[in-house]
């Protein structure tokens, strides 16, 4: 895995090296590759729910398992299903942190529950929420218009007349749905520090959280991006960047970036790639969704970390295909969502840096 983290405004409490001057998460990577190689959700007491191993998730001793509720889009044509993971200790002063997961139904197989035992056990308890889609509701179609901007009609590509449109556009809509429906019923259910909530999201799902960093920044604290469709509608998610709006002031904002490579990029065909080709009627070119990554991705790392009150860390697996990087982003999404992240000053020898694997080193802009 390689790794780039810019020079930032925030740094990591928990750094405590003046020397490499390198970003120092909770030291909790190795206990945590360990577990992914140790027993699964079933053999910790947890089964997806819905999932043919089980109806439901049962607790053990140190996860108190969890609870579901489903909920309608608001012009009833989508139907999600929110799946939580609480921890058995008592919420601190301020709540738990809280991982919002999309592409649900896939993301809560991610999940290992050796794993978050074991973050609760090293005293960073988690709660996990992940958004998906109740049976009856075809996931493909509704992620690509949940999960996709809405685009004014300039930049709409020429069509011609009788051609079927796949229906994108919805994110609007649905961050709405998140903000005013699914976060407050989390919170009704458990004790959460709105100040550490994090946003995960693969290929679409990093699409959505490219758009809610630029168009509303306050819905999350953090957000975990992993291979973001930026090639998506003639990479107009960059456009929006232009017109970001500002940081919340009462809190930094960070952003983990985790992208595969093109080495195996021809070995995973998903929904985002049938997406990309042609549809029938209409005038465009099938994208290279890999080279438009390597293309766009360093100078939106670059800009996004030069913007005030931000933190942002890049992490490239050059071995990985689209899908797996998907897997391989989990651990470093529970590091980052359970780490302490204070504003820089207290201690200017704990800045983020430029690495590259690990190293002191300088990125080339």
């Amino acid at each position: 895995m390689n790794r780039r983290v810019f020079p930032q405004q925030l740094s990591t409490a928990a750094c405590r090296d003046p020397d490499t001057r390198r970003v120092q998460y909770h030291p909790l990577r190795r206990r945590l590759m360990l577990a992914l190689a140790g027993t699964g959700l079933q053999a910790c007491g947890l089964v997806p729910i819905g999932s043919p191993g089980g109806a439901a998730v049962s607790a053990d001793s140190r996860t108190r398992g969890g609870a579901e509720f489903e909920l309608d889009s608001a012009d009833g044509r989508r139907r999600y299903q929110v799946r939580l993971v609480i921890p058995t200790v008592a919420a601190p002063p301020g709540g738990h942190p809280l991982l919002v997961m999309l592409d649900g139904n896939v993301a809560f197989g991610l999940l290992d529950g050796a794993m978050l035992a074991r973050l609760a056990d090293d005293g960073h308890p988690l709660v996990v929420a992940t958004v998906g889609y109740a049976h009856g509701t075809d996931d493909r179609t509704a992620r690509a218009f949940d999960y996709t901007p809405p685009v004014p009609e300039v930049w709409a590509p020429p069509v011609a007349v009788g051609a079927a449109q796949p229906e994108a556009g919805g994110a609007a809509q649905f961050l709405d749905l998140l903000q005013q429906r699914v976060l407050p019923e989390v919170r009704r259910r458990v004790a959460i520090d709105v100040s550490r909530s994090t946003l995960w999201g693969h290929s679409y799902g990093g699409l959505f959280g490219l758009y809610t960093l630029f168009t509303r920044p306050a819905s999350f604290a953090r957000y975990a991006l992993v291979d973001p469709s930026v090639w998506w509608h003639g990479r107009y998610i960059l456009s929006l960047e232009n017109e970001a709006a500002p940081l919340p002031a009462g809190h930094g904002t960070a952003v983990l970036l985790m992208t595969g490579g093109r080495a195996a990029a021809g070995r995973h065909d998903s929904s985002d790639r049938a997406a990309s080709r042609p549809t029938s009627g209409r005038d465009v070119q099938p994208v290279d969704r890999r080279a438009v990554l390597e293309a766009e991705i360093p100078g939106l790392a670059r800009r996004q970390a030069q913007r005030a009150g931000m933190a942002l860390d890049w992490r490239q697996f050059p071995d990985l295909d689209h899908g797996a990087v998907r897997k391989a982003s989990i651990v470093p999404t529970l590091e980052f969502a359970t780490a302490t992240i204070r504003a820089a000053g207290a201690d200017r020898n704990c800045r983020f840096r430029d690495t590259w694997n690990g190293r002191p080193g300088s990125l080339q802009v």
